[in-house]
């Protein structure tokens, strides 16, 4: 495919993205929690006794997120090349929607983030 179609074809998935996730799904919670992994990967190519190994960084960032619901959920997003962190404020209020198995959040500049969903738990309270 050529860089250009490339391009439109990627510019036309983003409204699709946000237009995904209904109105009503969005909730108020806050992002307890930010933690990130680096990782390393190892890839390789042979071809006729001829071979190439090279290795990829990429970082996954944990996002542990209370609902007002009484469960807490646990994203991911992995990070790789020139990708930056996302803009949240760990301890502050977040957007966030479940939809099917879909997590997306609002960064603190109002742009939809699609996550990876890990699991949810219920919070028990402390006697």
């Amino acid at each position: 495919m050529k860089p250009l179609a490339t391009l439109l074809l990627l510019l036309a998935t983003i409204p699709a993205l946000a237009s995904k996730v209904p109105d009503s799904a969005w909730q108020d919670g806050t992002l307890r929690e930010m933690t990130t992994d680096s990782h390393t990967r190892l890839f390789g190519a042979s071809n006729d006794g001829h071979g190439v190994i090279g290795t990829a960084a990429y970082v996954v960032t944990h996002y542990i997120i209370d609902g007002p619901n009484g469960y807490s959920y646990e994203v991911n997003r992995l990070i790789r090349g020139r990708q930056k962190q996302l803009l949240v404020t760990v301890h502050g209020p977040i957007k966030f929607a479940l939809v099917g198995h879909d997590f997306y959040i609002r960064d603190d500049e109002g742009k939809t983030q699609k996550l990876i969903f890990v699991e949810r738990v219920l919070r028990t309270t402390q006697p």
